[in-house]
């Protein structure tokens, strides 16, 4: 499900646990978690604009700089920037939204990007912040946390055998 869902579906007790998200998911989750002990992932967070474009954050002037809806790292690393567009559609949106010249770039994870093709012709990706990503569970199933480890574990590998599959 989408970030969001999964924020509220865990604060609201329609869930037990989340698979995947960022380490300051405890902070804003509003509701007391426990991270499990597996980092599912620690891929780069990524700026993709034009070739010829900025080549950091701090350079971005008048750019319409795409994020993914519900994604807190790169609204916080774009806080006081002006001209952010909330992509509810996620990388394959911003990334045909991109190419077709209704964005000038976009702040996605690399593990994402990837999955979705890569950068595409024309564009460059730099990396602008390391997100290390684990899942998390309700606190009233701190017990759990060992098969929980076991069971993220067994998850992330079956995520990873499939994005390795060619197409």
């Amino acid at each position: 499900m989408p970030n969001a869902r999964a924020f509220m579906a865990l604060r609201y007790n329609q869930v037990d646990g989340v698979f995947a998200m960022l380490e300051e998911f405890e902070q804003s989750v509003g509701t007391p978690v426990v991270r499990g002990n597996v980092l599912v992932g620690n891929p780069d967070g990524v700026l993709v604009v034009k070739r010829d474009g900025p080549k950091a954050v701090s350079e971005l002037t008048i750019e319409e700089i795409g994020v993914w809806l519900g994604a807190s790292w790169s609204e916080k690393l774009l806080e006081r920037y002006d001209h952010v567009v909330r992509v509810p559609g996620g990388p394959e949106m911003m990334k045909k939204m991109l190419v077709t010249g209704r964005l000038d770039g976009m702040l996605v994870n690399a593990f994402s990007l990837d999955l979705r093709g890569g950068v595409p012709n024309g564009f460059v990706s730099i990396p602008v912040k390391k997100l290390a990503v684990y899942s998390w569970l309700r606190a009233e199933h701190a017990e759990l946390i060992t098969m929980f480890d076991s069971g993220t574990a067994k998850y992330q590998e079956r995520i990873v055998a499939w994005a390795k599959k060619p197409s």
